[in-house]
């Protein structure tokens, strides 16, 4: 509680380009390729992994199940809870850390998600101990500067603005097919 959070929205992942060749660095595993050699390495930049501090993962875990289809992972280690979703590879990891140890909202204004149905979501979110921060409707937003659009481009999607059990904050997305992690 208390102060405002900053304006970084962590939208986790951008658009994931085409694979790019990685160039050779002199001592490297690449280095070793014959002159020409163009196989495509899977180098593109991506955020992978978020980590959540939580005083209770377990509950905050059961939260993302239910309200937002996430499932738990494996690999994570004691103490931590990973979660996802089908498909895709960025993943959330919620740290079991005492509430004295860490300050909610540092920095990060919203975590974006993309759900099937936002108006379900924020449902779920609200009656398992969620808040609803702005409801469920149209946003409409300028052009890109990526890919750079012409000035006068809008774009539309319809959203809604929750914060979990432990203050985290999710801007809920809505697309069709199964829920991922916003590419916007």
């Amino acid at each position: 509680g208390g102060g405002m959070l900053h304006s970084i929205i962590a939208v986790a992942c951008a658009f994931a380009g085409p694979q790019r060749a990685a160039p050779a660095v002199a001592g490297s595993r690449l280095a070793s390729r014959p002159a020409g050699d163009v196989r495509m390495v899977s180098m593109a930049p991506e955020i992978r992994e978020v980590d959540l501090c939580a005083g209770d993962v377990e509950a905050l875990a059961g939260f993302y199940e239910t309200c937002f289809g996430m499932q738990r992972l494996k690999g994570a280690e004691k103490g931590c809870v990973r979660m996802g979703f089908p498909g895709d590879r960025l993943r959330l990891n919620l740290l079991q850390k005492d509430r004295s140890d860490f300050r909610i909202g540092e920095g990060l204004e919203a975590i974006g998600l993309c759900v099937p149905d936002v108006k379900t979501s924020a449902a779920r979110a609200e009656v398992r101990g969620g808040e609803m921060l702005r409801a469920p409707g149209e946003v409409i937003v300028g052009a890109s500067k990526i890919p750079d659009e012409p000035k006068e481009t809008k774009h539309s999607s319809f959203e809604a603005l929750v914060q979990d059990p432990e203050g985290y904050r999710f801007r809920l997305i809505e697309r069709e097919g199964e829920p991922r992690v916003s590419k916007v």
